[in-house]
């Protein structure tokens, strides 16, 4: 984003925000699965790690998509058998390191 198409921060959180970059925030590694996985294998994967979603990477590591609780509930139980790279949501919206969190 460019400095003239930053808003103004009305206020002193939303200056911290706009301030604060998404790199300082300490994130973890992410956690990813194959497109080729089934989906009751990613279900299991997201309950042992108690996360909503897995980042689906191809064979060298790039993001290719999301899969999502809401991806799986939406399919229904029969649908277990497919694979994520059926089901998941594809280019989802990513970030960089140095966006801001406002």
């Amino acid at each position: 984003m460019t400095e003239q198409a930053r808003p103004i921060p009305q206020d002193r959180v939303e200056r911290a925000l706009m301030e604060q970059t998404v790199g300082s925030l300490s994130p973890r590694l992410p956690l990813t699965m194959p497109p080729h996985a089934t989906i009751a294998d990613a279900v299991d994967f997201m309950l042992q790690k108690d996360i909503g979603a897995v980042l689906v990477v191809d064979t060298g590591g790039a993001l290719i998509g999301i899969l999502s609780e809401r991806d799986v509930l939406q399919r229904g139980t029969d649908q277990l058998g497919h694979t994520i790279g059926e089901v998941m949501t594809r280019r989802p919206e990513t970030i960089r390191e140095s966006d801001s969190l406002a």
